[in-house]
């Protein structure tokens, strides 16, 4: 995570902006990225949003009626506390994940966000999804199905399975579950 608003460039072009304390986000530099040379990643991290917002007397000289932050009072901080990755993907992914948990019948609703970044049509994904739970030698509920990601899209998908064996979570008896998707186009995975 980055302390507050970070400003991501790469070869010196603004590749992207996100305003906010702990959450993580990404910024796609695919079109920013020279192949075969040298490149130069640059993130530009400030914890206030404007550099005219920065008081410009010593922290034991303000006012303490100042409404500044708990934080920023003391002292302004801010900067990159976890770590920052790099990290090519395919362009044909899983783009997100939301599982909702129903508790009768017992299953789950599994919302995904399917992402096709690349030039062609595709007609045929399949889509597996498959949901183990822990320590029993249960085999998985398996859920299976094909779809079309048209090219420079996403495509959004609900997703109902049914777990016949379902067991709710308690601290007495955690009932942990193990969920695996993957896609397949032209028997790749």
């Amino acid at each position: 995570g980055s302390f507050t608003y970070t400003t991501v460039y790469v070869n010196s072009m603004r590749a992207g902006y996100h305003a906010g304390f702990s959450t993580p986000f990404e910024v796609d530099v695919t079109n920013l990225v020279r192949l075969g040379e040298d490149n130069r990643f640059a993130l530009e991290v400030s914890n206030v949003k404007d550099v005219s917002d920065i008081p410009s007397v010593p922290a034991n000289q303000r006012d303490p009626r100042e409404v500044t932050g708990a934080v920023n009072f003391a002292e302004l901080w801010g900067g990159l506390y976890r770590s920052v990755a790099l990290v090519a993907i395919d362009p044909v992914r899983i783009k997100s994940v939301h599982i909702v948990p129903h508790i009768a019948p017992t299953g789950a609703e599994f919302q995904l966000q399917l992402g096709n970044d690349s030039n062609r049509n595709l007609s045929n994904v399949e889509v597996l999804l498959q949901i183990a739970l822990h320590g029993t030698s249960s085999p998985p509920v398996t859920a299976r199905f094909s779809l079309r990601l048209p090219k420079d899209d996403e495509v959004r998908q609900t997703v109902p399975v049914a777990i016949p064996q379902g067991r709710l979570w308690s601290p007495d008896s955690p009932s942990l579950y193990d969920a695996a998707i993957s896609l397949r186009i032209g028997g790749k995975t």
